[in-house]
């Protein structure tokens, strides 16, 4: 939406590439032109795609899954060259799932966040890119995503019509989404460490193996809750649009 439309520039005349002075605009007001910048877009399709390659991500994985845990049957009986072969043929397929997985989920969050000031939110601590941006600096990382995300849940809430920042702590799907994904992270870095040639080998074989195995098991169960949680915030959000467009208490 243009605001060159509503607001004449100086001399009476519409300027196309006129920005509004909100300078002394209070109020209702000020809310207004607050929700004319963002208004509420549904994250419905983009929730789908999310899902659908998460979905793929999962599938792939349990394929990999399946070939490490039997690794030492396949190559007794196929050969360590068709073992690998499939590792890697799964692995492309995999990869690519995982790479359009994290790019489809951080769009719907960046859409989703984005959505909270039409949803009568206010004071929000995350911005619809720093809810994306902290997914990559290094150490923070490690909570702000799962604070705004906790954020999100929250405000996009049907039963708060009005949200605000608050002490509010996280719900049980985030803390075990999240808690799930540190751990699948934190495995699958040792998995890269063990991998490792050393001159000793203590992190090589048998533990390199075990590893490999628990971080596959732990990417399953974060990715299926990730998919319940992409499907809980966009329904919340969807009621409390739908709610707030009729006028009716949500």
């Amino acid at each position: 939406m243009r605001f060159a439309s509503r607001l004449p520039a100086a001399g009476g005349k519409l300027c196309r590439n006129e920005r509004p002075n909100l300078e002394g605009v209070t109020g209702k007001r000020r809310m207004a032109f607050v929700a004319q910048a963002h208004p509420f877009v549904s994250a419905r399709p983009r929730a789908r795609w999310a899902k659908i390659f998460l979905i793929g991500t999962t599938v792939f994985n349990f394929f990999l899954l399946t070939l490490e845990a039997t690794k030492g049957g396949l190559e007794a009986s196929k050969g360590v060259e068709l073992h690998e072969a499939l590792i890697g043929f799964v692995t492309l397929f995999y990869v690519s799932a995982f790479f359009l997985s994290a790019v489809t989920f951080l769009s719907w969050l960046h859409r989703a966040v984005k959505n909270l000031s039409a949803l009568g939110a206010r004071k929000l601590r995350f911005t619809p890119g720093w809810a994306v941006g902290w997914f990559f600096v290094p150490f923070m990382d490690l909570i702000r995503p799962y604070e705004a995300v906790t954020e999100l849940w929250h405000a996009s809430d049907p039963a708060i019509p009005s949200y605000e920042p608050a002490s509010r702590p996280a719900p049980a799907p985030v803390r075990w989404w999240w808690g799930l994904l540190m751990l699948w992270v934190l495995t699958s870095r040792l998995v890269n460490q063990l991998s490792q040639p050393t001159s000793s080998r203590v992190f090589e074989g048998q533990a390199a193996h075990l590893v490999t195995i628990v971080s596959y098991v732990l990417e399953i169960p974060a990715a299926i809750l990730a998919i319940r949680l992409i499907g809980a915030i966009n329904q919340n959000q969807e009621r409390k649009h739908s709610a707030s467009s009729i006028g009716a208490p949500v």
